[in-house]
C-alpha cells in the first residue's frame, strides 16, 4: 500500500444518512447505502488513482437485514446501521481486505490497551455499555480497526491507538465529548449556522518530504474538505487524536522502539495539525464571522472554556510525546515541528 493510504485504516466516514419521518426503521434499502458507499469508494480509488491502475467495481460479498460488506480495489468496505437505534443512521467504515477480526484478536487488543492506560479501559468499558450489539461483529464493530495479521509488529501497536482513537468517537453523548484526562464531558454549546470546520484549511504545509506532503495532502481533503462538518467535530478528532498521541508514548515507553518504528520509519503524528486547525477555526471565525463568534465563544464562555482546555490537554501531551522521543534518542520529524511551532505562534498571536 502506498504512504499516503496510512490515514484510510484511521478513517470512519461521517457521511451518514437518516430515515424520513414516512419511513419505519427496518433492513437497510438501496437509496439509503448507496450515498454513504459512494464515500467509501472514493477512498478505495485513492490508492488506483495515484497508480494509474483500473479501477475495481464494487462487489456486494455479504448482506444481511442491516449490513452491506462490499470489496473494492484491496479495501473491504462497510454499510450498517444499528438495529437498536430509533434514527435509522446508515454508516460505513473502510478497512485493508486482509485485516478482518476475531474474538481472540479482539480479547487480545482489550487486554493491551488495558495495560497502556487505565483511561484506555474505561473508553473501552463505556464502548460496550453504550455499543453491545456491536462487539460480537467483527466486520463492523471494534475489530474492524486491528491488525490481526502479526501481533509482534509495529502494525498491530498502530492499530492499537487507532482503536482507541475510534471508540473514543463513538463514546461521544450528542455535543458532549469523553475528556479522558479527568474521566468527564467536555461539553460544547455551538450555533448550527455556524461554518464548517473547513475554514481552518492551510493553503500548504511546511514539509518538503514528498510522502509526508501526499499524506497530508490527502488528509485535510479528506477531513476538512470530502468530510467537511461542523465544528464541534474538528474538537472531537482534536480530542481523539491526543489518545492517539498519548498511546504512542505509551507503546515507545513500555514496548519498547520495535513496537512503534519499522526500519526506523514511524507514523507521523498529527496532533500539532489539529491544535493548529482548532485554533485557526476560531481565529478565521472571528475576522470572517464577528458576529457569530461573539455569539457561540464571548456570550457563550463555556465554549472558549471547553476549548482551552482541549487545547491545553494537546499541548502537555505533545510535550509528553516530545519527551518520550528524547529518552529513545528519536528526533521529531521535521513536519511535526513545524506544524508544533505553526500552531504555538497562532495561539499566541490570538491570545486564545
Amino acid at each position: 500500500m502506498k504512504k499516503v493510504l496510512v490515514i484510510l485504516i484511521v478513517l470512519v466516514v461521517s457521511a451518514c444518512t437518516s430515515l424520513s419521518k414516512k419511513e419505519t426503521l427496518g433492513c437497510l434499502q438501496d437509496k439509503q447505502v448507496s450515498s454513504v458507499l459512494r464515500v467509501l469508494e472514493k477512498l478505495a480509488d485513492t490508492d488506483v488513482n495515484s497508480s494509474n491502475s483500473l479501477k475495481a467495481n464494487s462487489k456486494l460479498i455479504e448482506t444481511t437485514c442491516n449490513k452491506r460488506v462490499y470489496e473494492k480495489n484491496s479495501y473491504r468496505l462497510l454499510v450498517y446501521q444499528n438495529p437498536v437505534a430509533a434514527d435509522g443512521v446508515v454508516q460505513g467504515s473502510i478497512s485493508n481486505i486482509e485485516n478482518v477480526g476475531s474474538k481472540e484478536c479482539l480479547f487480545a487488543a482489550v487486554s493491551q490497551a488495558g495495560v497502556l492506560s487505565p483511561s484506555f479501559k474505561e473508553i473501552i468499558d463505556l464502548h460496550k455499555q453504550k455499543w453491545s450489539w456491536l462487539w460480537d461483529d467483527y466486520d463492523i464493530g471494534p475489530a474492524k480497526w486491528l491488525n490481526c495479521k502479526d501481533r509482534k509488529t509495529s502494525d498491530w501497536f498502530e492499530s492499537i491507538a487507532t482503536f482507541i482513537h475510534e471508540l473514543n468517537h463513538e463514546i461521544r453523548e450528542g455535543s458532549c465529548l469523553r475528556f479522558a484526562k479527568d474521566s468527564s464531558n467536555l461539553c460544547f454549546d455551538l450555533d448550527s449556522a455556524l461554518p464548517l470546520r473547513s475554514i481552518a484549511k492551510l493553503e500548504s504545509f511546511p514539509t518538503k518530504n514528498s510522502n509526508q506532503l501526499a499524506g497530508l495532502i490527502f488528509f485535510q481533503k479528506t477531513y476538512l474538505t470530502d468530510l467537511d462538518q461542523p465544528p464541534l467535530y474538528l474538537f472531537d478528532e482534536l480530542n481523539s487524536y491526543i489518545l492517539t498521541t498519548r498511546a504512542y508514548s505509551n507503546i515507545l515507553k513500555k514496548n519498547g522502539q520495535s513496537a512503534i518504528f519499522k526500519e526506523e520509519s514511524r507514523p507521523v503524528i498529527v496532533l500539532p495539525l489539529f491544535l493548529l486547525y482548532s485554533v485557526l477555526y476560531v481565529e478565521r471565525l472571528s475576522k470572517s464571522h464577528p458576529d457569530l463568534y461573539k455569539k457561540n465563544f464571548v456570550l457563550k464562555p463555556e465554549n472558549i472554556t471547553a476549548l482551552k482546555m482541549l487545547l491545553a490537554e494537546g499541548e502537555n501531551t505533545y510535550r509528553s510525546w516530545l519527551f518520550i522521543l528524547k529518552e529513545n534518542s528519536k528526533p521529531q520529524k521535521e513536519v511535526e515541528k513545524n506544524l508544533w511551532e505553526d500552531y504555538l505562534r497562532e495561539r499566541s498571536k490570538f491570545k486564545l
